[in-house]
């Protein structure tokens, strides 16, 4: 909180800690958009697929992201979120007035997320392409 406070936010965040799965599903539901700003490290570091990208979608929740990891393969651009380059405060401050502006947008991209995350995304779906990966590089018995 010291950080909001400094940025003269203290009263308009909510920093809420380590939650249980059902806690953040809940959160989720009642949330209007995702917002992950994610950046490339100094040293060309950068993160795969978000798992919060993911667990949004499921939720039926539109996603506003950086062009960053593998963030653009589950965020379709104007289709099941919103993308902005990395560090474009602006742009993403633009596409969060937007949703907020627009629920009805907000609605129909995240019903999309959420069928895009079930179709493409889901556990299963994952298992088997690893298994088939697995198949194709295990020498025949």
């Amino acid at each position: 909180m010291q950080l909001a406070a400094e940025l003269g936010v203290e009263g308009r965040v909510s920093l809420l800690g380590r939650r249980s799965h059902a806690e953040v599903a809940a959160a989720l539901r009642g949330a209007r958009a995702l917002v992950q700003h994610s950046l490339r490290a100094d040293d060309g570091d950068c993160e795969g697929t978000p798992l919060t990208v993911l667990e949004a979608g499921a939720c039926g929740l539109p996603v506003i992201a950086t062009r960053h990891g593998g963030i653009p393969d589950v965020v379709v651009d104007g289709v099941t979120g919103l993308l902005v380059d990395e560090a474009d405060v602006e742009a993403m401050a633009a596409q969060m007035v937007q949703l907020c502006e627009r629920p009805d947008l907000a609605a129909a991209l995240g019903c999309a997320a959420q069928r895009r995350v079930r179709a493409a995304f889901s556990q299963e779906r994952q298992v088997g392409r690893l298994w088939q990966i697995m198949c194709g590089v295990a020498p025949d018995s």
